[in-house]
């Protein structure tokens, strides 16, 4: 229906792993992407000046994606236009730690603050997501669609 290419399933905790296997297996020509927010991100290519494979700068998946998703709306023209995933990013804050890494608050802080689970904005930030840092198949109005139909906004 909507020409979909790339699926992001959160795997965090291994509550998504049934649907992405039966994704991998049912729909072999989709590139489907088991996600687990506090996995290691992915390098970005190249080599520094010491010849060595460059590293992330991020802790974790979970700040690598609200990265990405922050370049969207900044660079991109990417619009968020819900409430509520505005507010759940407007409490979202992030900090660096002594090996250099930045990672985001906890997504406690976040609850304790808005009373509620930050849960549609991760869903925003896993849907346009790219973990090799892939062309986008869909427009950010599409995406946002398909989020919210997760979310059942």
């Amino acid at each position: 229906k909507w020409d979909c290419r790339i699926i992001n399933i959160d795997t965090t905790g291994g509550f998504g792993n049934g649907t992405y296997d039966m994704l991998l297996k049912d729909f072999p020509s989709l590139d489907v992407n088991g996600i687990n927010f506090g996995g290691k991100p992915a390098p970005p290519p190249g080599v520094g000046p010491d010849g060595k494979p460059l590293e992330s700068r991020f802790l974790n998946i979970r700040a690598d994606m609200y990265f990405h998703l922050g370049d969207d709306i900044r660079d991109n023209g990417f619009f968020v236009d819900d409430d509520e995933i505005r507010e759940e990013l407007q409490y979202l804050t992030y900090d660096i730690n002594a090996s250099g890494k930045t990672f985001c608050c906890p997504k406690e802080t976040i609850k304790s603050l808005i009373g509620r689970s930050p849960d549609s904005a991760d869903a925003l930030a896993l849907s346009r997501y790219r973990p090799l840092r892939v062309i986008p198949v869909i427009s950010p109005s599409e995406s946002l669609n398909i989020a919210m139909k997760f979310v059942g906004i």
